[in-house]
């Protein structure tokens, strides 16, 4: 098991979220990339074909969502359980 403080496991947890805050919200245009090719198909007259063509695969994406889904959830279960296990002194004097 990797060991690590919190602070850092709070960071890592910040950045995976803001990884997966960009998967959630992927563009059309970022998935795709749009080609165009001229094809002769008689005698003087040219055809542009136009297509999209994914840039990455659902799977692809979905593998990497559920990866990073996975990853923060396993360091909340850890941030909380060093919150449980851990405890803070305050001063006496110290009011809520």
């Amino acid at each position: 098991m990797k060991e690590m403080k919190i602070a850092e496991a709070l960071l890592l947890r910040k950045s995976s979220e803001q990884k997966l805050s960009k998967l959630e919200i992927l563009k059309d245009d970022e998935l795709y990339e749009v080609r165009t090719v001229r094809k002769q198909i008689k005698e003087g007259e040219i055809e542009e074909i136009t297509t999209k063509v994914p840039k990455l695969s659902l799977k692809e994406v979905m593998d990497e969502y559920d990866a990073l889904s996975k990853k923060i959830r396993q360091l909340d279960a850890s941030i909380q359980k060093a919150n449980w296990d851990c405890s803070v002194s305050l001063p006496e004097d110290f009011e809520e």
